[in-house]
């Protein structure tokens, strides 16, 4: 008998959750990784290691394959691997933290596990991420601050849109003309730090789907003010070019950070300019941190 896709769904959902799914899945890790990995997954949430005295806990939801990844390959190999652990070195020198475009939460949760004493600040628009963030740092009993907001260059709201209704990406319309989408409150680092009352700002990752160039214009004289360390998406030459112009005479060095082994292997390489690097993100830092993180 052939399911219908409800049917179907119904089915994956029952056999994810079968009670002995999970112990099944934790017994066959031990004994190695499966080439079939990526589909053996269950409901709920599985405790990932950092090192040898830090931990969180995430839920697995298997959108995107990021929990399923960190189940089976941990961090050291799994999603985004290198931008993990300079994020790490990084937290270990910042008392104030912005993570922009927080998804479910992984780098929240890495800091909070890392640096519970920093303050730290999540911003996730989209209502489904919102939501599976605020879960993840509630089963850590986390001291993170989410906010269902987007950052940007301007206070206010616009339209988001998303490439599908469970995608936890998306970009900020230009103009309603530009499609179907969600109506997100926007606001900028500038007025997150006037309405927190921060004294400092020493990390930010910001990962906004092309329109982190708006995101540092949104921080005013805070930019030039504190030189905070950041991980930052760089989708193309053009958001590249106009990072870099923003950053101008600031000291900063910058870091194409490769993710995927299919680029060669995992791993930071200083550059003269800011393009579309070999993955996704850069680290622009200021040559004090970088040789305190042993990478100057």
């Amino acid at each position: 008998m052939q399911l219908n896709k409800k049917g179907s769904s119904l089915a994956n959902l029952v056999w994810r959750n079968l009670p002995c799914r999970r112990g099944a899945l934790h017994m066959l890790r031990r004994l190695g990784r499966p080439s079939a990995y990526k589909r053996l997954y269950f409901e709920g949430p599985f405790q990932v290691p950092i090192d040898g005295q830090h931990s969180f806990a995430i839920h697995q939801n298997n959108r995107y394959g990021i929990e399923t990844e960190l189940f089976w390959r941990g961090l050291e190999e799994g999603w985004e691997s290198a931008s993990i652990n300079v994020w790490i070195k990084l937290c270990q020198y910042a008392q104030v933290i912005l993570d922009i475009g927080a998804a479910e939460g992984l780098y929240t949760l890495v800091t909070g596990s890392i640096r519970p004493e920093a303050c730290l600040l999540a911003f996730e628009p989209v209502p489904q991420s919102a939501v599976e963030l605020r879960r993840n740092l509630a089963i850590n009993e986390s001291g993170a601050r989410c906010f269902q907001t987007a950052v940007s260059d301007y206070e206010g709201e616009a339209l988001f849109i998303q490439p599908s209704a469970h995608s936890n990406e998306g970009y900020l319309a230009q103009s309603a003309a530009q499609g179907a989408g969600i109506t997100v409150q926007v606001t900028t680092v500038e007025r997150i730090f006037q309405r927190e009352q921060l004294r400092r700002l020493d990390l930010l990752k910001i990962d906004v789907e092309g329109a982190e160039p708006e995101v540092l214009m949104g921080m005013g004289s805070l930019l030039a003010r504190f030189k905070p360390s950041m991980l930052i998406e760089v989708l193309s030459d053009e958001a590249g070019h106009e990072i870099e112009r923003q950053i101008e005479g600031l000291g900063y060095l910058f870091f194409d950070i490769n993710d995927d082994n299919r680029n060669g292997p995992c791993d930071l390489r200083r550059v003269d300019h800011i393009r579309k690097g070999r993955c996704l993100n850069y680290l622009l830092v200021q040559p004090e941190i970088a040789r305190q993180i042993g990478i100057g």
